[in-house]
């Protein structure tokens, strides 16, 4: 729907390009489908073969796309995103400034212009390094599930990867609000500049939390990655529904999606699901 309100005009080339945006949707809900799976609700009779027909074809692509699969996807977007556009290594060097830093939240407060154009950097420039570990780690583990599972190094790669994936969608829902409502309500950019930080400190709340549970924290640890899940998923989806607008620079879609397939990748071996029912 924001595809086409938007004033760019809506052809067969627009449409196309805007495919791969719905795959990954979709790959993202088969992902949830698993992470936040609990006891399935008695549905009435009539509307049993509709569940049934989407839970089969959730379940056929978390088969087709396991760990390996978006992490090698994940590593391959984040690898192209800067040859589409050039400017990505000026970014990397510092004589780019990042978007959200020019058009979003450090539009008009100079403060977060420096901070977001810091944290862009670091985290596209974090998200690159991620990626090239994650293609050493699929090669030591030979692509294997449970050698990936109980890697160690894993652990450590997917925790800095879902963080930084955090960081990444919180940059952009809140430039991405600023940006909509400036002309309306231009005090509220300094409201959603505290709430951007407010939503990097959840994963660390979560973690401290996860570290005091005792003999429990395995348990724990999966309980808060679903809560984690839970709490930005709309995020997500919002900042995945506004990428058209990106379209005619891929830089920028193929360094965000790339970085949020690594951390479901890591997302999937750390919350291990038991088979699915039918």
């Amino acid at each position: 729907m924001i595809l086409m309100a938007s004033d760019q005009p809506f052809n067969a080339v627009r449409f196309f390009k805007a495919v791969p945006l719905f795959l990954v949707i979709w790959i993202f809900c088969a992902c949830a489908n698993q992470w936040l799976r609990g006891e399935r609700a008695l549905l009435p009779a009539e509307n049993r073969r509709l569940s049934r027909l989407l839970h089969h074809c959730l379940k056929m692509t978390s088969r087709a796309t396991p760990p390996p699969v978006l992490l090698l996807l994940g590593a391959i977007l984040l690898a192209y995103s800067p040859w589409p556009d050039r400017g990505a290594f000026d970014f990397l060097r510092g004589r780019e400034t990042w978007i959200t830093a020019d058009y979003g939240l450090g539009y008009d407060i100079s403060a977060a212009k420096i901070i977001l154009n810091f944290l862009g950097r670091f985290v596209y420039g974090g998200s690159l390094l991620l990626a090239a570990c994650a293609v050493v780690l699929l090669l030591v583990s030979r692509l294997s599930v449970s050698r990936l599972r109980k890697s160690r190094a894993a652990k450590v790669l997917g925790l800095a990867t879902i963080f930084l994936a955090i960081c990444s969608i919180s940059d952009f829902y809140f430039s991405w609000l600023a940006f909509l409502t400036y002309d309306r309500l231009p005090a509220l950019r300094w409201i959603f500049f505290l709430l951007f930080f407010l939503h990097w400190l959840v994963p660390v709340f979560l973690a401290l939390s996860v570290w005091r549970s005792g003999s429990q924290r395995e348990n724990h640890a999966r309980l808060n990655l679903r809560t984690a899940v839970v709490f930005y998923a709309p995020l997500l989806l919002f900042d995945l529904a506004m990428t058209p607008f990106f379209l005619g620079d891929a830089f920028l879609p193929c360094a965000f999606v790339g970085l949020q397939l690594l951390a479901w990748g890591y997302l999937q071996l750390a919350i291990l699901p038991e088979p699915l029912n039918p």
